[in-house]
């Protein structure tokens, strides 16, 4: 074997990995966009809202507070 078949078989080895991993690289880029498109795409989500909620419990809807009570600060948890 000559110097140049041994960098001639390194080069094709190189080459033929390359388009390999290009070609898995593409194959999973389709899966996961087919996979998007079928799972996570706008189409697939549900609105959700409390009225639909409660009628999907059978809980009786309550009002809810106009305003959220405040949390307590750590030095105020630690005085107690």
């Amino acid at each position: 074997m000559t110097n140049a078949s041994v960098a001639s078989a390194r080069a094709d080895w190189r080459r033929r990995m390359r388009g390999e991993l290009f070609w898995i690289f593409v194959a999973k880029l389709a899966a996961l966009t087919l996979l998007w498109a079928l799972f996570f795409s706008a189409p697939q989500h549900a609105s959700v809202n409390g009225d639909s909620v409660s009628r999907r419990l059978g809980v009786a809807p309550t009002a809810a507070p106009s305003r959220l009570p405040p949390i307590p600060s750590s030095k105020e948890s630690s005085r107690a």
